[in-house]
């Protein structure tokens, strides 16, 4: 029987100082359907950091560039 990876949660806040995001970039993120939030007892909200890292895209280096200036 395969062993079942086991879930990493973390507060809110923790999970978003971790990411160097404020708390409330990831409640707006709850909010808009980005991430599930899980609620342990009748307060504490905690976010999969798992989930919170599928989130991160790399940069494509190759990809279009804003100069800042208009044509």
């Amino acid at each position: 029987m395969p062993a079942t990876k086991r879930r990493r949660f973390a507060p809110i806040r923790q999970a978003a100082e971790q990411n160097g995001i404020h708390y409330r970039t990831l409640l707006y993120w709850i909010n808009r359907g980005d991430i599930q939030a899980y609620r342990f007892g009748p307060r504490l909200l905690q976010v999969d950091l798992d989930e919170l890292d599928a989130l991160r895209v790399p940069v494509d280096p190759d990809g279009p560039r804003r100069s800042g200036r208009a044509s």
